[in-house]
C-alpha cells in the first residue's frame, strides 16, 4: 500500500534553473528541475555519480505510476553506521511512499565501517557536497518537485539528516531523524531559514542514549531539540500529547517552522515499526515511516527566495511572480555615535535574516525611525545568482524632508525582466544639516543623505552576483528631490563608475542645492532651535538631541556644494563637462507647479498681481528669489488669469508661472536648459507628461484641477493597477513602463528619438496611444522660455 506524500493539487515552487554547478559547489538554494519529460530509468536501480573527487553510489526507487511530466517529491534516506543503502531500504520501506526515494551509500570511515559526515569515525568525505550533487543528478534526470525535497535517516544517518537541516536548509524542505547521533563533529548549526524538524528516539537506546553521552560529545535529545526550538523561533515549552500507549509526542508552540518529537518508552536503537523489521523482530506501537511521510507532506519548502549578501543571508518573499527582498540593510543604523557621520558598513550576521516586509521610513513629520537605511529589491521570479540582470536604482522624492523607498517596483521588474532597487536615505536635518561642528577634514558638511545613496549603490555593486544583477548595467533614477539626487550623483566624483544611465524626473539640476554658507546659515538656526547653540560640544549635543526635535525644528533643507561629494552645482558641472557622463532620460509634467499653488484658490486678479511682485519667495532665506514689480508686470501680461479656465484661474496661473520659470526647480525652462546641455555631450531623451486628467493624488480642494501636476506621472510607472485609471491611461502606463525599461535594459528607450543639441523633439506622453514627438521649439514657446531667459537670465530661447 502506498503512503501518500501529497501529490494531489501540487504546486511547484518557482526556482532558479539547475545550475550545472561547478565541481565542489554545494547548492543550498532551490533549483529548477530540468528532468521533466525525460525518459525515466528502471523503477529500482543503482546509480553512481562523481562527487568530491570520488565515485559515490545510491539506490534509486521510483514510485508506481511515476510520470515524467508530473513533479514528484524526493526523499533521501540515510543509513546508520555499519549499515548500507540496501539495509536502509529494507528497514524503512520508504519505497512505499508516493515519492522518488534515494538511499545514499556512506563511505568507509576510520573504524572500517560505512558512515556519513558529522561523526568522530566519519571518513572525511564531503557528504553535504554529495547530497547536493545527488540532488542535481536527480533534478536533471527526473521530474523532481524542488519544493518537496526531504531528508531522513537512522542513527549516524539521522545525525547527518540533522546536519543537512543546518547546511542545506535553503534546498531541503524538512528533516526527520530516528535515533539520531548528533555528534559535535557536525559543526556549528546556522541554517539560512527555520527548518521543520521531526525526531524519534527511544528512552532505552543504549547506542545513542536519550540523555546524551558527554564523554562522546553527544547531547541529550531534549537539549538538541531545544536548540532547534531556538533556531526556529519557537515561543514556549513543548506541549505533550499521547498518540499511543508509551509514546509521548512533544510539539513546540509558536515556531516559524515546526519542531516535533516522539519519545518512545522502552524502545532501544530501533526504527519504530508496527511490524518486524531488520532492526528488531519486536513490533513497536507506532510506525515512523507513515508519520514521517505525513510530516513531509505538510511541510513543503516555502517559495521564498534566498540571497547570500556580503553581510549575511537574506530571505525574501514571492508575490505574483515577483521576488521581493524588503527592508534589506545597506548600511549600519545611523544612530548614537553614528548620527551625523558618513554611512558605515552593515555589521555581519549569522543564520537567515528575514526580509519580507518594508523597513522603517526615515524620520519625517511624526513618524519614522533613525534606523532606516534599508533598500528593497524587486526581481522576476526564478532569478538566480549570476543572472546579470540590469538594475533600475530608484531614489524617492519628498523635498529632502519626506518620502521613502516604499514604491513597489514589481510592474517595472516583470515587464522588463530587470531588477528594481528602491532605497531610503536620511532626510531633513538628520540627512543634510550643515554646521562647522560637523565638518569633515575637507571642509564639507552635511550631505549625509547623498552619501547614503552612494552607499546603497555600492551595496548593489558588491552584491550584484548574489541578487542576480549586472553591476555594469545599473541605471539611477529619481523624481523631484530624487531627481535632484540623480543630478548630484552625476556631478559627484565619488559616484564615478557606479551607474551607466540616469533618469531625471521633475528636476533641473539647478535648484534645491545650497551654497555651503547658506546651508550653514540654515543649520545654525536648527542648532539654536534644539538648544545646542551654546553647548560646549555642539556635535555631542546634536548627537544626543531627540530625533523628533531635529525633525520638528527643520523646514527647508537641501544638499550643499562642498567637498568631493558635491564640488559644484550639478547644472554647472554638466555645462562644463565635469560630470559622470552617461545617457540621460529627463523630463517633467506639463503643469508641475499646480501642486504648489493651491494656496491661491481664493485669489482674484489683484491678489495674483501682488503675488507676482513678491513671489515666488523661494527658497526660504538664504537665496530667496523674488520677481519684483517690473518683472511682475511682464509676467502678468504673458500669463493673464483670463487665459485659465476653471474654478481657480489665479491659482492655475501661479502654478504655470512656477512651472515655466523653473524657480521651484521642477521642470519648465530651466530643465529644458539642462536637457540641451546634456544633449550636447551624451544621448539624451526628453519628455513631457501631458495626461490632462491623471488619477488624483489629492482631493483638496475637491474641484481643483491638478492636471499633469507634480508627481502625477509616478502612478503610471509604480502603480499601474490604480483603480481610477481609464483604459487609455493604462495604455499610457504600459507604454511608459516599456520605454523606461528599455532605457534601463538597452540604454536606449523604445521608439524615442534622442534630443539634438539644436532643434530636435521632446516626447509628449499622452493616454490612449496618442504619445508623439513634438518640436522642442513648441515646448519652449508653450513655457514662454524666451521671457524667462530675458527676465531671470536663464532658460533656453528655443
Amino acid at each position: 500500500m502506498k503512503v501518500g506524500l501529497l501529490l494531489a493539487g501540487l504546486l511547484v515552487a518557482p526556482a532558479p534553473a539547475a545550475p550545472g554547478s561547478a565541481p565542489g559547489t554545494i547548492v543550498d538554494t532551490p533549483v529548477r528541475t530540468t528532468g521533466c519529460g525525460a525518459r525515466p530509468p528502471a523503477t529500482s536501480s543503482t546509480r553512481t555519480i562523481p562527487s568530491g573527487g570520488i565515485s559515490r553510489t545510491y539506490l534509486l526507487h521510483l514510485p508506481d505510476g511515476y510520470r515524467a511530466g508530473r513533479p514528484t517529491p524526493v526523499v533521501l534516506s540515510f543509513h546508520g553506521r555499519t549499515r548500507t543503502s540496501a539495509y536502509q531500504e529494507e528497514l524503512t520501506q520508504m519505497d512505499r511512499l508516493d515519492a522518488i526515494v534515494a538511499y545514499p551509500q556512506g563511505t568507509i570511515g576510520s573504524d572500517g565501517e560505512p558512515s556519513f559526515q558529522g561523526a568522530p569515525y566519519s571518513s572525511g568525505a564531503d557528504d553535504v557536497l554529495f547530497t547536493s550533487d545527488l540532488l542535481n543528478d536527480l533534478q536533471r534526470r527526473l521530474c523532481v518537485d524542488p519544493a518537496r525535497i526531504y531528508v531522513a535517516g537512522k542513527s549516524n544517518g539521522g545525525g547527518f539528516a540533522g546536519l543537512l537541516a543546518c547546511r542545506m536548509a535553503g534546498r531541503i524542505a524538512a528533516s526527520a531523524q530516528v535515533s539520531g547521533a548528533f555528534y559535535p563533529q557536525g559543526g556549528t548549526c546556522q541554517p539560512m531559514r527555520p527548518t521543520p524538524i521531526l525526531e524519534f528516539h527511544g528512552t532505552a537506546d543504549g547506542t545513542i542514549p536519550y540523555d546524551g553521552n558527554p564523554a562522546k560529545g553527544l547531547p541529550s535529545i531534549p537539549s538538541w531539540l531545544g536548540a532547534w526550538a531556538v533556531r526556529n523561533r519557537c515561543s514556549g515549552d513543548p506541549v505533550p500529547s499521547v498518540p499511543a500507549t508509551g509514546v509521548t509526542k512533544l510539539t513546540w508552540p509558536g515556531c516559524a517552522a515546526p519542531v516535533e518529537h516522539y519519545r518512545i518508552d522502552g524502545l532501544g536503537h530501533t526504527w519504530p515499526s508496527t511490524t518486524p523489521n531488520p532492526d528488531s523482530a519486536t513490533p513497536t506501537v507506532i510506525d515512523a515511516t507513515p508519520i514521517i511521510a505525513k510530516f513531509f507532506a505538510d511541510h513543503p519548502l516555502a517559495t521564498r527566495p534566498v540571497a547570500r549578501t556580503d553581510a549575511g543571508t537574506i530571505r525574501g518573499v514571492t508575490v505574483r511572480g515577483v521576488e521581493q527582498f524588503l527592508g534589506v540593510r545597506y548600511a549600519a543604523a545611523p544612530t548614537g555615535a553614528l548620527r551625523f557621520r558618513d554611512p558605515q558598513p552593515v555589521p555581519p550576521w549569522t543564520g537567515l535574516r528575514d526580509t519580507a516586509v518594508l523597513g522603517a521610513n526615515c524620520p519625517q513629520g511624526n513618524r519614522g525611525s533613525e534606523d532606516c537605511l534599508f533598500l528593497n529589491i524587486y526581481r522576476p521570479a526564478g532569478t538566480r545568482p549570476g543572472d546579470r540582470l540590469p538594475v533600475f536604482f530608484w531614489i524617492h522624492g519628498g523635498g529632502f524632508t519626506g518620502g521613502s523607498g516604499d514604491d513597489d517596483g514589481s510592474a517595472l521588474a516583470t515587464a522588463n525582466h530587470m531588477i528594481v532597487v528602491t532605497i531610503n536615505y536620511r532626510l531633513g536635518a538628520l540627512g543634510f544639516l550643515a554646521d562647522p561642528a560637523l565638518s569633515r577634514a575637507d571642509g564639507s558638511s552635511g550631505n549625509y543623505g547623498l552619501l547614503d545613496q552612494q552607499a546603497a549603490l555600492r551595496w548593489v555593486h558588491r552584491n550584484a552576483p548574489a541578487i542576480g544583477a549586472d553591476a555594469g548595467k545599473v541605471t539611477i533614477g529619481g523624481e523631484s528631490a530624487g531627481g535632484g539626487s540623480v543630478c548630484a550623483l552625476l556631478a559627484s566624483p565619488t559616484a564615478a563608475g557606479l551607474f551607466r544611465g540616469a533618469v531625471i524626473e521633475s528636476d533641473d539640476c539647478s535648484h534645491d542645492v545650497d551654497r555651503l554658507s547658506w546651508a550653514q546659515q540654515r543649520g545654525a538656526a536648527v542648532v539654536t532651535a534644539v538648544g545646542c547653540g551654546a553647548a560646549a560640544d555642539v556635535a555631542a549635543c546634536l548627537r544626543t538631541t531627540p530625533a523628533a526635535d531635529l525633525v520638528a525644528k527643520t523646514s527647508y533643507i537641501a544638499p550643499n556644494v562642498s567637498g568631493r561629494v558635491l564640488p559644484m552645482l550639478p547644472a554647472t558641472a554638466i555645462a562644463r563637462g565635469r560630470w559622470n557622463r552617461v545617457p540621460v532620460l529627463i523630463g517633467s509634467n506639463r503643469e508641475e507647479g499646480r501642486s504648489f499653488s493651491t494656496f491661491a484658490t481664493g485669489y482674484d486678479d489683484a491678489a495674483y498681481r501682488a503675488w507676482l511682485t513678491t513671489g515666488p519667495d523661494w527658497p526660504p532665506v538664504a537665496g530667496t528669489v523674488r520677481f519684483g514689480p517690473e518683472v511682475a508686470a511682464r509676467i502678468a501680461e504673458a500669463y493673464p488669469i483670463t487665459r485659465f479656465t476653471g474654478a481657480y484661474p489665479a491659482a492655475y496661473a501661479i502654478g504655470q508661472v512656477l512651472t515655466d520659470s523653473g524657480t521651484r526647480g521642477l521642470g519648465g525652462c530651466t530643465q529644458l536648459t539642462v536637457a540641451r546641455s546634456l544633449a550636447r555631450q551624451t544621448p539624451t531623451y526628453y519628455y513631457q507628461f501631458e495626461d490632462p486628467a491623471p488619477p488624483r493624488l489629492s482631493d483638496t480642494p475637491a474641484d481643483y484641477d491638478y492636471a499633469a501636476s507634480h508627481a502625477y506621472e509616478l502612478a503610471y510607472l509604480w502603480r499601474p493597477d490604480t483603480a481610477s485609471m481609464s483604459g487609455a491611461q493604462r495604455q499610457l502606463s504600459a507604454e511608459m513602463i516599456r520605454r523606461w525599461g528599455t532605457f534601463v535594459t538597452r540604454g536606449v528607450p523604445q521608439d524615442w528619438p534622442a534630443l539634438r543639441p539644436a532643434g530636435g523633439s521632446a516626447l509628449s506622453l499622452r493616454p490612449g496611444g496618442a504619445s508623439r514627438p513634438v518640436p522642442v521649439r513648441t515646448v519652449s514657446d508653450e513655457h514662454h522660455c524666451a521671457l524667462w531667459k530675458d527676465v531671470l537670465g536663464f532658460g533656453p530661447t528655443a
